[in-house]
């Protein structure tokens, strides 16, 4: 016992000079009615993960150096509430980095979020993964997270911040091939908020890549985006954003619109729209959140997906967990097909 209090007594003085580390995470999870959820079959309901915000789960620390320099960490997992899964590119997928932060900016080095990736998720006021992700996705710039990245991001300087981020191809002989190039600017003045990101992600040449997601079959993959929000009142905001992408030689470009309503402190409704500027497909989002407390919400959403392309968009996002797998794989809605979903679910934070 006395050693015990001892070593609690000598915790506590040395506990100034250690780290800083929190534990933090986000729990989402919701029922949802789908029609065709495959080409194979009619109405399904389903537990969907992560329907609007990433279930995941991680640390993050610093560590005063004196100078006005910071040491910095992160690392993050996904959670998956359908199966208590993580995810199948690995435990730490989402981040696993370590850095310095200074007056001048902050660098990292390791496994991090894309910053054009970043970009749009912001885009609209109220979309979440069952808008933003799902178009990442079906339009093929969805490189969420960059392996062997080196990432600077700025100070913020008149309202202006940037970032910047290479993935390093980490293949002997392959320097310039698999490897990931991306940037993204932030404006804000007043009411009006501008956002502009891009993203360089070169082939592997070979079936696989140690780091980016585009292999010699799909060919090199070039995104540029930009868009801007606009707070008309202190209750609703607009948003519109372009992206103009380019898949292997081929154009997938899109615009979106979006506005969010503050109904109240606790209450916000939200409607989305995406049509393809080279397919002709479009996705609606309508959303509804109500605040229980600061750290829980409850959620509604309705989503339809018109299809008349290849590249079909989802109605719905959905975590890919490992086994066992999601009871309906994908929900990607088949072609030439108007997939449908309906869906209540609940958010924690901690």
């Amino acid at each position: 016992m006395k050693k015990l209090v001892i070593a609690a007594a000598l915790a506590a003085i040395a506990a100034p000079a250690m780290a800083q580390v929190s534990l933090y995470g986000v729990i989402d999870s919701s029922v949802n009615s789908i029609n065709k959820a495959s080409a194979t079959s009619g109405t399904t309901t389903a537990l969907i993960d992560s329907a609007i915000i990433a279930s995941r789960l991680g640390f993050r620390g610093s560590e005063d150096l004196g100078s006005g320099i910071r040491a910095i960490f992160q690392i993050e997992s996904d959670v998956a509430t359908n199966n208590g899964g993580t995810h199948q590119s690995g435990m730490f997928r989402r981040a696993a980095y370590v850095g310095v932060q200074t007056a001048a900016g902050e660098i990292t080095l390791g496994n991090r979020l894309n910053p054009l990736i970043a970009t749009n998720s912001a885009l609209m006021p109220l979309a979440g993964h069952s808008f933003d992700s799902t178009i990442a996705s079906a339009f093929g710039y969805a490189d969420f997270y960059t392996k062997n990245a080196v990432t600077y991001t700025s100070p913020v300087i008149g309202g202006l911040r940037g970032q910047v981020q290479h993935g390093l191809a980490n293949t002997a002989g392959l320097d310039t091939q698999g490897t990931v190039t991306a940037g993204s600017l932030r404006w804000e003045q007043g009411r009006l908020t501008v956002m502009a990101a891009g993203q360089d992600r070169k082939a592997s040449g070979t079936t696989s890549s140690a780091n980016a997601t585009a292999t010699a079959a799909q060919g090199d993959v070039t995104t540029y985006m930009g868009g801007a929000q606009y707070k008309v009142t202190s209750d609703l905001t607009a948003a519109v954003a372009y992206v103009k992408n380019e898949v292997a030689g081929v154009e997938r470009n899109n615009t979106q619109y979006g506005v969010r309503y503050d109904v109240n402190a606790k209450t916000s409704l939200g409607v989305n729209y995406m049509t393809s500027d080279t397919a002709d497909n479009s996705l609606t989002n309508v959303q509804a959140r109500h605040a229980l407390s600061k750290r829980t919400t409850l959620y509604t959403q309705y989503a339809v997906a018109d299809n008349k392309s290849t590249y079909s968009v989802r109605a719905l996002n959905t975590n890919t967990g490992n086994n066992p797998a999601v009871n309906v794989s994908g929900f990607s809605a088949i072609d030439n097909a108007t997939q449908k979903a309906f869906g209540v679910g609940i958010i924690h934070s901690f």
